[in-house]
């Protein structure tokens, strides 16, 4: 019995025994297969991402890949600059709504052709009270109302200029075109797991006398996984144009002188020869003459303008004048037929003070030759400074109506009973058809002149 028992009890702790034993094996098994798991996920995740890194660099090399960027840029910035460039030679300016910087204002910085917004290079000084024109605008001025100008006189500006080179509006018009051909390269080019970022490019144009030089800096970061990198890219593109020497011969030079000088004449013929004559109320070197007014000479490029073989067609439209300039030779490649048109807006003619001996109280004195003969007979100096040659003088009283005289010769009646100290006024006034200037003339009769 004794026996038996011992038997059983050996028994039972081998079977004991052998459980564990299963157990411990079953663990370091399982152990062996998680860190062989484990490992093939790593093996894996390490293939994974030396692919993604072979394809992310692959896709940068793409990007990146010399001249591939630049050539796309230029082509994309040759193509805008062409059409640019047409736009601002058919309107001269771009409009914000074109992707300029100007708001078109129809009546104030331009008016429409034949269904094009035509830019006014010249505009006419807008003055208050009217009758001061063309006076300078001054606060607290203690001047009269109407403008005692007398021509000539170089201290004057017939106008305001509201013309500008293209660069600047160039580069305003060019700037997100080329960010979206930017945007457009680097899409087509990207793959999964990197993030490209651009900033919108920066345009710089100079206009030089051979043409258009532009630079144009795009700087680029991307991002892969965490990782950030970035980069500043540009490039120089020159484009080959007369677009400076035209403009000067064409526009600068004259336009300036069309402002300063009442007696210019913006034709094909002043600008062809390259110079013009003016009067002046002083004496400098290019003038001659005894007397007041001198005659003076000013130079413009006459010459450039003649090699560059630009013509120029004027056109009146409700008193405005259509400049459109024509150029002999191409401005640019893409711009063979392209012409150059600008608009200046009317401008009044410009009334000559009339006085004799001015008092504080009267502008003309007056002395009557018998009392028979009381009218007054004088004569009306007046010009244009858009080249109106022909314009329209009328005299009234203050209550009475209008008479038109058949040139700047006026006779005036006064009143039969007219005595010495009396004052009489009379409006005297000069139109274009369009646009006026006049004066109230204070007539004082008096008995001897005293001046």
């Amino acid at each position: 019995m004794v026996k038996k028992r011992g038997s059983c009890a050996r028994f039972g702790f081998k079977k004991l025994g052998s459980k564990k034993a299963q157990i411990t094996i079953f663990i370091i098994l399982g152990i062996i297969i998680l860190f062989t798991f484990l490992f093939v996920l790593f093996l894996n995740r390490q293939l994974q991402e030396g692919q993604l890194t072979k394809n992310q660099e692959e896709t940068i090399s793409r990007v990146f890949e010399k001249d591939a960027l630049r050539s796309y840029m230029e082509n994309c910035l040759r193509e805008n600059l062409i059409g640019g460039l047409k736009l601002w030679l058919a309107q001269g300016t771009i409009w914000q709504s074109q992707g300029g910087n100007q708001i078109f204002l129809p009546g104030i910085n331009g008016r429409e052709v034949v269904g094009t917004n035509i830019s006014y290079a010249l505009l006419r000084s807008e003055i208050d009270p009217e009758n001061k024109y063309p006076c300078p605008r001054r606060e607290n001025s203690l001047s009269p109302d109407f403008c005692r100008y007398t021509f000539p006189n170089l201290t004057f500006l017939f106008g305001e200029k509201n013309f500008w080179l293209p660069t600047n509006n160039l580069q305003i018009y060019l700037q997100p075109k080329l960010e979206r051909c930017l945007s457009d390269f680097l899409q087509s080019k990207s793959s999964a797991g990197i993030e490209i970022i651009s900033s919108p490019p920066q345009v710089k144009i100079k206009l030089e006398n051979q043409g258009l030089q532009i630079n144009v800096d795009y700087p680029l970061k991307w991002k892969v996984g965490e990782e950030e990198f970035s980069q500043l890219n540009n490039f120089d593109f020159f484009y080959l144009s007369a677009l400076k020497p035209f403009l000067e011969s064409a526009v600068l030079r004259p336009l300036d002188s069309d402002r300063q000088f009442l007696d210019f004449a913006y034709t094909q013929e002043t600008l062809q020869q390259g110079r013009f004559n003016f009067a002046s109320e002083r004496k400098f070197g290019s003038c001659s003459g005894d007397t007041l007014p001198y005659l003076c000479t000013r130079q413009i490029s006459g010459e450039t303008y003649r090699q560059l073989g630009i013509t120029l067609y004027k056109n009146v439209i409700e008193g405005d004048t259509l400049l459109e300039f024509v150029p002999g030779i191409s401005l640019g490649p893409g711009l063979e037929s392209s012409t150059f048109k600008i608009l200046r807006q009317n401008r009044p003619p410009v009334l000559s003070y009339l006085s004799r001996c001015p008092g504080e109280d009267y502008d003309f004195l007056f002395v009557p030759d018998n009392e028979e003969n009381i009218n007054l007979e004088f004569s009306a100096q007046a010009l244009d400074p858009d080249e109106e040659e022909t314009l329209i003088f009328s005299w009234s009283t203050l209550s009475g109506e209008e008479n038109f005289v058949e040139s700047n010769n006026f006779i005036l009646p006064l009143p039969s009973d007219a005595a010495v100290g009396d004052i009489f006024t009379f409006i005297i006034t000069v139109s274009d058809g369009y646009l006026s200037d006049w004066q109230e003339v204070r007539v004082k009769i008096g008995d001897e002149i005293l001046c």
